[in-house]
């Protein structure tokens, strides 16, 4: 089982048929992992260089080119909001994400 797996297995509480954001996504792995217990999962990053390609085969997975720091969603836009291995990758930018 990946880390990523891993996760996902212990938040299953907070992310079982639930709508799930996972900002700066980097490869999505982690999305993939959820979308085995999510009702849907959008993650978004810069770019979608490192995206695996399971990403795009899974039918509750969206994905979006966005900056975490300028999301563009509604509040209660989602029932949880994942930051999965990236809050180094945000890091200058915290306030703004947490925002």
């Amino acid at each position: 089982m990946t880390r990523a797996a891993q996760a996902a297995e212990r938040l299953s509480a907070v992310i079982a048929n639930c709508d799930v954001l996972e900002v700066a996504c980097g490869t999505a792995e982690f999305s993939i992992a959820a979308a085995e217990l999510a009702a849907g999962v959008t993650c978004i990053d810069l770019d979608d260089s490192r995206l695996l390609p399971e990403v795009r085969e899974q039918e509750n997975i969206v994905f979006r080119t966005m900056d975490a720091a300028a999301m563009r969603f509604g509040n209660d836009s989602f029932d949880t909001v994942v930051l999965y291995n990236a809050a180094f990758h945000v890091a200058e930018q915290l306030p703004a994400v947490l925002d």
